[in-house]
């Protein structure tokens, strides 16, 4: 059987921390219109308007 990665969030990918970016999520979602796309495209983790709290600093 094949290893499967179950986890919603590839924080490495997307540098962001799961708390604060669902916590984010939980505040905005309910006053959105969830049929305006550009709104909803904002609140993907890869958006430049996601809050920088969400995000984990770089190590560089």
């Amino acid at each position: 059987m094949e290893n499967f990665n179950l986890d919603p969030f590839p924080r490495k990918a997307n540098n962001l921390n799961p708390f604060y970016y669902l916590k984010y999520l939980f505040e905005k979602l309910p006053n959105i219109d969830l049929n305006n796309m550009e709104e909803l495209d904002q609140l993907l983790p890869w958006s430049d308007s996601i809050p920088l709290n969400c995000k984990i600093p770089n190590k560089e």
